[in-house]
């Protein structure tokens, strides 16, 4: 059952000493889309808002910054890690993120240039979460 094997995951994430992700490893043997390596996976609004906009100003840039300013940070987050989807030697933002409220399965597509500065890329997902009713945490 789904309980079982949660049950059994929590045990391999102990045996591993935390580097099993139970919800996402149940997610991809569950077939869940936004489970990690899946090419519908996105990064939530609610990180886009939060954590990296956190992670922008803890390196010393603002919310004027410019995605192309904030590269190294992007590429930082899963340089130490395989891809999940080609096994290349590092990994997509998307990848490096754990955590249902981070990332999950896409549900909006996003059209932006490298010249846009994040927190006005972050203000207008904000935005659109509250006129559709949606949750940052799962949109």
């Amino acid at each position: 059952t789904l309980v079982e094997l949660e049950d059994f995951l929590q045990h391999l994430d102990f045996s591993f000493e935390g580097k099993v992700n139970v919800e996402e490893t149940v997610a991809w043997i569950c077939g869940d889309p936004g489970h990690l390596g899946h090419s519908a996976r996105g990064v939530s609004v609610g990180n886009l808002c939060g954590e990296l906009l956190e992670d922008v100003l803890a390196d010393g840039l603002s919310r004027d910054a410019k995605v192309y300013e904030i590269e190294p940070l992007i590429m930082r987050r899963g340089q130490h890690m395989r891809c999940p989807r080609d096994g290349a030697a590092s990994a997509a933002y998307v990848d490096g993120i754990r955590g249902s409220k981070n990332a999950g399965a896409s549900q909006f597509m996003l059209s932006y240039t490298w010249g846009y500065a994040v927190g006005s890329i972050a203000d207008t997902l904000a935005q659109f979460c509250r006129s559709h009713a949606l949750l940052p945490d799962q949109a």
